[in-house]
């Protein structure tokens, strides 16, 4: 079983005051996935590949839902390498029309149970909101 550190802030939705360590295995897999989502590539330092860029999807008119479900697959298997298959999970990557500007929606879902919603919009003030 892997241990991980709770890194959930408190004004996210699914935070959980008191909690120092993770050791649910779908847990540590969701928080993981959660990191890759919100991380742009070149943010961590020793791994310059890793997150999404998930704002640089926005402006790319040539972007497609299949491309960004693909490179978040790529990151998964290569970030979350201890699920190794255990964990049956499915990706949906939507566009939606905005008044102004389009966003993206990614949906994680585990056991046919959403456990991680995001939604990426241009807003200069958030960069990346998370909703579950």
């Amino acid at each position: 079983m892997a241990i991980d550190v709770y890194l959930r802030i408190p004004n996210d939705p699914n935070y959980v005051s008191n909690f120092v360590e993770v050791e649910d295995e779908v847990s540590n897999f969701v928080q993981r996935i959660e990191m890759i989502l919100t991380t742009t590539p070149g943010e961590v330092l020793g791994s310059p590949d890793f997150g999404v860029n998930l704002e640089g999807y926005l402006w790319n008119p040539y972007v497609t839902s299949g491309s960004i479900k693909n490179d978040i697959m790529t990151q998964i298997r290569r970030y979350c390498e201890y699920n190794q298959g255990n964990i049956p999970f499915s990706i949906q990557v939507n566009f939606v029309t905005g008044e102004i500007v389009d966003g993206i929606i990614i949906d994680i879902t585990i056991d046919g149970r959403k456990v991680l919603g995001i939604s990426a919009i241009p807003d200069p003030n958030v960069q990346i909101s998370l909703n579950a």
